[in-house]
């Protein structure tokens, strides 16, 4: 799971996208509880009805259901007052990655000289 810090001015969040792959461990990460729901529509290949895993969680001041369910292609964004569901389209749009340190640092001498240093960003 890849959690990044992103930014919304002036919120800064720590948020993380859903997907089939990740629901178990994203879950675990906000204290939601994953549940399977069944599709209506079976399954292109088999014919058999599919299941669609979400994560439901308790969100800060929910107006509906949808608010407190995540599925695949969601984000989940934590900040200093608690977990919010957002669409990825409403994500995309109100919110910018904030980018870490890349790792390497410019020391500049009164002589002229330059010393470029490598290290590891806390993390």
């Amino acid at each position: 799971m890849d959690v990044q810090k992103y930014a919304r001015n002036p919120l800064t969040v720590e948020a993380v996208q859903v997907t089939e792959e990740n629901v178990y461990e994203v879950a675990k990460w906000c204290g939601g509880d994953v549940v399977s729901h069944k599709m209506l529509i079976p399954d292109a290949v088999t014919g058999r009805p599919t299941e669609q895993k979400r994560i439901v969680l308790d969100t800060l001041r929910p107006l509906y259901k949808k608010h407190t369910e995540a599925i695949p292609g969601d984000w989940i964004l934590k900040s200093d007052h608690g977990f919010k569901i957002y669409a990825d389209v409403a994500f995309t749009k109100g919110f910018t990655k904030i980018e870490e340190p890349t790792g390497i640092v410019a020391t500049f001498f009164d002589q002229g000289d330059v010393k470029i240093t490598e290290f590891t960003p806390p993390q």
